[in-house]
């Protein structure tokens, strides 16, 4: 398509440009069914019985990675079909982990519990769950991968190299090596028995021992897998070249990333694969082994779409507009764009924006309501009881006082995290003692995903997304998740947006743990460390930002759990997301150049413990921007960039 569009057109315009970049990031993957007991056939064993009918040059070339991928997908899921092996999310102590079902149907990534294992493997360290772990300890983590037979161990880190390993550590790499290549034999169960007794004395509790033990061996075996899938991948041409379905099928499936021909990789210089096994309701006739790998350039495949991929697409440069109020915001890396702003209109009526602060307390306890980052089971009440308290003091008397104004105005967006929060939430302010009508709540297109959601009290009306411009008509309040509303339909009546305050509920952070999210992350770290302007060593900048990249990787995979204890920097590009996220949302209320207010309820955005409150990470990003950078955010944002650095309490001036 994009070849299309670059040939038949002198000038591309692109709406929402920063929305199509974060687009392009969650296009930056395929999926492969690697093994399966549901269906007979999967790429990897239909190119293995294939490959009889190849020359045998060709049979030489492909046999050794094919085979190894094979052996490699098929023992992991045969173990796991066998209880023998899990790839669970779990971090906890005692029996309780041994319970069958443990295993997770969730993406797991080779590293992905390197924290926990670090734990467990070097318990005098006293590492806690509040703290980032040393880099010296992932280098000795890192170190305990057998080398491959072409020489080093493997190729995913930036580690600094193969540190003195203790006899203990030593034994565990020379076990682990043993274990991938067994020459026909299976040692999984002989190699489980001579780890623990190496680990003995280190991990002393037999469980959390027997959890060290597995995490080395999964760790171990998906690297491996890591690496055959992109020695696969780096023969995609030559599986296109054989001329057979299973090739050319095996080929699509490997190749990731948008354009993936033209910017096959990122700034990591190769893919992130996570794996994934499905079917563990009836293991040994449904189980299956599936691998989703992300690469690919997003940012610069969008900065460069007119020069860079026009030129290897279309053999000519285009011009490329993108069009968008927050495609410039550098700590937002899905968002942001790497390319010059040539334009802007700025938003300078005086006050039309402004974020104010709401503790919305429990009549009972008098203790302020808090959403975001308590745990998952209480959140239905919290979000009921939420919805009653914010009704009644504070949604009822504003829309009463703007009806008395500007009637037409006089409705209001409750803004959530999801489709079952908007629910919770409805459910609270129906049951307001102030309530007496004109709720309506989003609920999605799909009527087979409208089915899953809890019902609803009669009197409350249900508007999907095509429908939300027809809210004016239907009632006052709507119940929203951010996702739908915050670049969704303009709500207006006549040339006017028809709503005034809007009520931010949940704190909408994204997951690092997202394989989107954290490529985000990892690829604008390797280029914003490029220079702005070109230098006269660009194979030294590019190893520079590789290198960038990789420290943001592990920097993530290091990451405590939990947003409170995240490291400064991704707390920050986490806050940036979702700025860039209220400042589309104010936008939907400033149709026709009205004015808005947006309330920030949850008390997760107020809460300063550890420094993790909204306006305690607003003003450190503010005091990390560079003057330019300083200058190019109130030029562009001008009265939005005001009404955060307001609720801040930073000084315009100082901008």
């Amino acid at each position: 398509m994009a070849e299309f569009v670059l040939r038949r057109s002198h000038t591309v315009m692109i709406d929402e440009v920063d929305q199509f970049q974060s687009t392009a990031l969650d296009l930056c993957s395929s999926e492969l069914v690697l093994d399966s007991r549901r269906q007979p056939t999967v790429p990897l064993r239909e190119l293995d019985e294939d490959k009889a009918k190849l020359s045998p040059e060709a049979v030489k070339a492909l046999c050794p990675t094919i085979s190894h991928a094979r052996y490699l997908s098929e023992f992991l899921l045969a173990s796991i079909c066998e209880d023998v092996l899990h790839l669970r999310h779990y971090e906890g102590h005692g029996p309780s982990r041994e319970r069958p079902g443990v295993n997770s149907t969730g993406w797991h990534l080779a590293g992905s519990r390197d924290r926990r294992l670090i734990t467990l493997l070097f318990p005098d360290e006293g590492i806690t769950s509040e703290q980032e772990i040393p880099a010296r300890l992932f280098d000795e983590l890192n170190a305990l991968r057998p080398a491959s037979p072409a020489g080093g161990g493997g190729t995913d880190t930036a580690s600094a190299g193969d540190p003195s390993l203790a006899p203990h550590l030593a034994a565990v790499r020379r076990l682990l090596g043993d274990l991938l290549a067994p020459r026909g034999e299976d040692l999984l169960a002989s190699v489980q028995l001579e780890l623990n007794e190496v680990l003995l004395d280190v991990v002393k509790d037999p469980h959390d021992r027997s959890e060290a033990i597995e995490l080395l061996i999964v760790r171990m075996w998906l690297a491996e897998l890591d690496d055959t899938l992109a020695l696969l991948r780096n023969k995609t041409g030559q599986l296109r070249s054989l001329g057979m379905r299973s090739a050319r099928t095996l080929a699509q499936r490997l190749e990731t990333g948008v354009a993936a021909h033209i910017l096959p990789y990122g700034m990591l210089g190769k893919a992130i694969t996570g794996y994934r096994v499905t079917g563990l309701d009836n293991p040994h006739k449904n189980a299956e082994l599936t691998a989703q790998s992300i690469s690919g350039d997003p940012h610069t495949y969008t900065a460069q779409l007119g020069s860079i991929v026009s030129l290897a697409l279309a053999g000519v440069e285009r011009p490329v507009l993108g069009l968008s109020a927050t495609a410039y915001f550098p700590q937002a890396v899905r968002e942001h764009v790497h390319a010059d702003v040539k334009w802007w209109m700025t938003d300078a009526a005086p006050d039309s924006i402004r974020a104010k602060r709401r503790m919305i307390t429990d009549s009972v306890t008098q203790r302020a309501i808090q959403i975001s980052g308590i745990p998952q089971q209480h959140k239905r009440e919290a979000l009921i009881k939420l919805g009653d308290r914010l009704y009644d003091t504070v949604i009822h008397d504003e829309l009463a006082r703007i009806a008395r104004t500007d009637p037409d105005r006089a409705h209001a967006a409750v803004v959530v995290n999801s489709y079952e929060h908007c629910r919770h939430l409805a459910l609270g302010i129906h049951s307001a003692g102030q309530y007496t009508g004109g709720l309506c709540v989003a609920v999605p297109a799909d009527r087979h995903w409208r089915a899953k959601l809890p019902p609803l009290p009669p009197g409350i009306t249900e508007l999907t997304p095509d429908e939300f411009e027809d809210f004016p008509r239907k009632g006052t309040i709507l119940v929203v998740p951010m996702a739908r509303i915050a670049r969704g339909l303009n709500i207006v009546i006549g040339t006017k947006s028809a709503i005034t305050p809007v009520y931010l509920c949940t704190r909408p952070l994204a997951l690092l743990t997202d394989p989107a999210e954290m490529y985000a992350s990892v690829n604008a770290a390797g280029i914003g460390s490029l220079p702005f302007t070109p230098t006269s060593t660009p194979v030294g900048d590019l190893r520079e930002a590789r290198a960038a990249a990789w420290a943001r990787m592990g920097m993530i995979m290091r990451a405590a759990p939990g947003f409170v204890s995240t490291a400064h920097v991704l707390q920050e590009e986490i806050v940036a997301g979702m700025v860039v996220d209220m400042i589309q949302l104010a936008g939907r209320a400033r149709r026709g150049g009205t004015d808005m207010t947006l309330h920030l309820v949850d008390y997760a955005f107020h809460e300063d413990s550890w420094q993790s409150d909204l306006a305690g990470i607003l003003r450190r990003m503010h005091g990390r921007w560079s003057p330019e950078v300083r200058r190019q955010m109130n030029a562009i944002y001008r009265e939005a960039l005001a009404a955060f650095l307001a609720y801040a309490g930073i000084e315009p001036d100082d901008t």
